[in-house]
């Protein structure tokens, strides 16, 4: 019997060209991609409030919340965006394992991290009177959503990177 180069005469689980161990055509861009989206927000959200709004009007103090949260998200998250971007290399070159792995690893922490910014910044929001504080951006729930939005998408995209990622390809 002859068997195709790259697989074992069973071709079993495991095996170089099974299902397992190959990967989803599109997966190594998904991952760059999607690691990369939160520096596109942030770099939007700069030009918006530099551009559109200033810094005493209620959409800028909006713009401005949002840019705080962006840039100390990516300051907690570098690692992790390299981590992904390192999967996304790693998947693009077809060493599907190592790409997945770290792939899942910058993704996890991603959603964990816009999940723990989007509660916090929800949380003031919904909490007592910001009157109180000395800068209030958040005049209302829809305002905080506003402000949060790009990390919500951000966390929403890279759910489903985690999933597409678990789903063998076929």
């Amino acid at each position: 019997m002859i068997a195709k180069v790259g697989t074992d005469i069973q071709g079993g689980a495991g095996t170089v060209g099974s299902p397992a161990t190959e990967g989803r055509p599109g997966d190594s861009i998904w991952v760059a991609v999607v690691a990369l989206l939160p520096l596109l927000f942030l770099t939007a959200s700069v030009i918006a409030e530099r551009v559109v709004a200033g810094p005493y009007t209620r959409v800028g103090k909006v713009l401005a919340l949002s840019n705080f949260v962006g840039v100390t998200s990516q300051l907690a998250l570098a690692m992790f965006t390299v981590a992904s971007l390192i999967g996304a290399v790693a998947l693009w070159r077809r060493n599907v394992r190592t790409g997945r792995w770290f792939a899942k690893v910058g993704s996890t922490a991603a959603v964990l991290a816009y999940f723990l910014a989007v509660v916090g910044v929800l949380s003031t929001a919904a909490g007592p009177d910001p009157a109180q504080y000395e800068w209030k951006p958040l005049y209302s729930m829809p305002a905080a959503l506003l402000a949060v939005a790009p990390q919500l998408l951000t966390g929403i995209a890279n759910v489903y990177i985690l999933v597409r990622l678990s789903r063998r390809s076929t």
